[in-house]
């Protein structure tokens, strides 16, 4: 949690300072935004978000070892998908 509050307060203060500024520079037309110049930094700035689903998501039991435990008869996710099989 403690790393998330930087990035969303980072987030408000951008935002704030980008609907500031459209509210009183630009209107919602393509020639509106024709003058727009974005700053150097954010040019420069990378942001990216990793998003890991996996074939274990898709029966929704169990955990990311699913389809490890789904071969061990002694195991519930053996018994699941026997279950889902019949």
């Amino acid at each position: 949690m403690k790393k998330i509050l930087p990035l969303v307060a980072l987030f408000c203060v951008l935002w704030t300072q980008v609907s500031a500024q459209s509210q009183t520079r630009y209107q919602p037309t393509w020639e509106s935004l024709k003058d727009f110049k974005v700053a150097e930094w954010v040019q420069d700035a990378i942001f990216g978000v990793f998003i890991h689903w996996g074939v274990y998501s898709v029966p929704a039991y169990g955990n990311e070892w699913y389809p490890r435990y789904m071969y061990f008869k002694e195991s519930k996710e053996y018994q699941h998908q026997i279950l889902a099989i019949l």
